[in-house]
């Protein structure tokens, strides 16, 4: 079993938190090159960014600051999320399946309640490039909070926005943590304490 402390700090403070007060400045920072963007969690060293593969970005650079995030790898992090098992394509005698549609990372409060996607793409690509697809992802999961990364920061899709800025970008060491996102949906969804007790505590099978 998990224990956590429930924040007590407001969703305003949280916000200004997690944000940081010049997303201009992360935009234009987003866009510099590796050697520009200074210290970033799991950085590599002299490796050329624009060299590394889409997995490389990930084990390098996003699993790193999910972690000093304070989000648990181990339980709340699921990598390669198998979302369909692909159709079955028939050619007269012949059959075959179609590719799986896997989201690279899904992100859990609870090991039963999914309430973030994260696509990751080469740094090739631009911030934003796997956004589209996140969002498709997060539509099948029905989850609020869509990331998209190429290891340079992240594009952040806030479904529930309360200030009505749905997109934003975010540098390496702002993502949300845990307890953050699932504040911002309780408060959303107008959960009272009681509910949310109800909701997130922890369920055991003797099977």
């Amino acid at each position: 079993m998990i224990t956590r402390r429930h924040q007590t700090a407001s969703i305003s403070e949280i916000e200004a938190a997690s944000y940081g007060k010049d997303t201009g400045k992360l935009f234009a920072d987003s866009q510099k090159t590796p050697s520009a963007n200074g210290a970033q969690p799991g950085k590599a060293g002299l490796m050329d960014k624009k060299q590394l593969s889409e997995r490389d970005i990930c084990t390098k650079y996003i699993t790193p600051a999910l972690a000093q995030a304070g989000w648990d790898v181990a339980t709340q992090v699921r990598e390669e999320y198998p979302l369909t098992r692909g159709r079955i394509i028939v050619r007269g005698k012949l059959h075959t399946r179609a590719r799986h549609k896997r989201a690279d990372y899904v992100l859990f409060y609870k090991p039963n309640i999914p309430i973030a996607v994260i696509e990751a793409k080469d740094n090739n690509h631009s911030l934003g490039d796997g956004m589209q697809q996140a969002l498709g992802y997060a539509d099948m999961l029905q989850v609020p909070f869509v990331f998209s990364s190429n290891g340079d920061g992240f594009l952040f899709h806030n479904r529930i926005a309360s200030d009505g800025v749905m997109e934003r970008p975010l540098a390496l060491h702002e993502f949300p943590s845990a307890e953050t996102l699932w504040q911002w949906w309780a408060r959303h969804r107008g959960l009272t304490d009681q509910q949310n007790a109800l909701v997130t505590q922890d369920y055991f099978s003797d099977g």
